[in-house]
């Protein structure tokens, strides 16, 4: 009984000092050692930055804006910054930062 209160209350605080990495690691931007690049920012200051990505792609999508096709370049660059640390998605639309997802590996 003792043991598993043991490892309930290790993964209490393990959640407890991961949550908040994955709160910060939000849709605010992005950080890369000491410099931070935001939403709105161009690829090329992320690309300065941050470094080159570990993966990336990219694809053309069509919306439609008042019934006529946008096309839209869309970029996923991967970071991913060592075992201990969130896997890092940068979502570009037309070459501007839209968006940072941090995944679990």
């Amino acid at each position: 009984m003792i043991r598993l209160a043991s490892i309930a209350l290790f993964l209490s605080a393990l959640l407890a000092a991961v949550a908040p990495k994955a709160a910060r690691a939000g849709n605010d931007g992005l950080a890369c050692g000491r410099r931070l690049v935001s939403i709105g920012d161009p690829a090329a200051l992320v690309l300065d930055r941050c470094g080159a990505p570990d993966l990336r792609s990219s694809r053309v999508e069509t919306r439609f804006v008042r019934g006529r096709p946008v096309y839209v370049t869309i970029d996923e660059w991967v970071y991913r910054r060592g075992p201990r640390d969130f896997t890092r998605i940068a979502l570009f639309e037309n070459g501007r930062l839209v968006s940072v997802e941090a995944v679990p590996r």
